[in-house]
């Protein structure tokens, strides 16, 4: 019965009309009573097979959309060559992991940083079902020091991308272990590096401190989301990321997408992307 009704709402988002965010947020609210704690696996376009939770935000549209932040997708499209390596800070249930791995192939490398057992398992299982071998997985947070964090994460965002060091929604408390990249690339002796995105809501200030050394080293482009409702509960704001990059030499840019020109970034997108200024 669910995948009938789930079927009928594919084939309704799918007219031009009502295939836009605002009927998918009338669809998600009522997904209660629709489909709670139901998980089926999706084809993404048509390359990777995801286990999703339809509980959840991000993974509800991807499963009846079939996209989320398609403009950032295509730049790792672009960017990212075989035999690139790949660093996934805040890898959730593994979008950008997955994506990036299928680029990289064999000679290349995913590095996933997801602390949040729910998230990580999420990761796992599609990795399995993808049977993927390129990418590793690290159960640990990524800020500015090998230690421990509290985790925060309320229920009711239903949003499993809202995991936060800070407890900026009420939400309950997990403890973690943490890493910085230049710790993990020190002792791992990683020789190259790509690209880095970035989403750990608010904790994105305290990881580039972490890993100033390898931006120096390897000057990747860094792709980080940059959220001032989220940076108000935290210590640091907008200034201090993009105070920091400019004092690596890394300045701020537009990718222009060549494969995909009328595929505009969103206006209401969070993601920045940083490069370097020096070659």
């Amino acid at each position: 019965m669910i995948k009938t009704i789930n079927k009928l709402f594919i084939s309704f988002i799918k007219v031009p009309k009502f295939g836009n965010i605002f009927f998918f947020k009338i669809l998600f609210r009522n997904r209660k009573f629709l489909f709670s704690s139901i998980k089926e696996i999706k084809l993404f376009k048509k390359k990777i097979f995801f286990e999703l939770n339809l509980d959840d935000w991000i993974q509800c549209q991807i499963y009846f959309l079939n996209k989320y932040e398609d403009y950032e997708i295509n730049v790792v499209s672009e960017v990212l060559k075989e035999g690139d390596i790949f660093v996934d800070v805040g890898a959730n249930f593994g979008l950008y992991s997955l994506w990036s791995s299928k680029i990289v192939g064999d000679n290349g490398k995913v590095f996933s940083f997801e602390p949040f057992e729910t998230n990580l398992s999420s990761l796992k299982r599609n990795i399995e079902l993808n049977s993927l071998s390129n990418i590793i997985v690290i159960d640990k947070a990524v800020t500015n020091k090998n230690s421990d964090i509290q985790l925060f994460f309320n229920e009711r965002d239903q949003n499993l991308g809202m995991v936060s060091s800070f407890n900026f929604d009420n939400g309950i408390s997990t403890n973690v272990k943490t890493i910085s990249l230049d710790n993990f690339f020190s002792e791992n002796k990683i020789s190259s590096l790509k690209f880095i995105k970035i989403d750990i809501e608010g904790g994105e200030y305290l990881a580039l401190l972490g890993m100033i050394e390898t931006l120096k080293k390897y000057r990747p482009i860094v792709q980080i989301e940059i959220d001032d409702s989220i940076l108000d509960f935290t210590p640091y704001n907008k200034d201090d990321i993009f105070c920091y990059f400019k004092n690596i030499k890394y300045e701020v840019f537009n990718p222009e997408l060549k494969q995909n020109k009328n595929l505009k970034k969103s206006i209401h997108s969070k993601n920045y992307y940083f490069k370097s200024s020096v070659n």
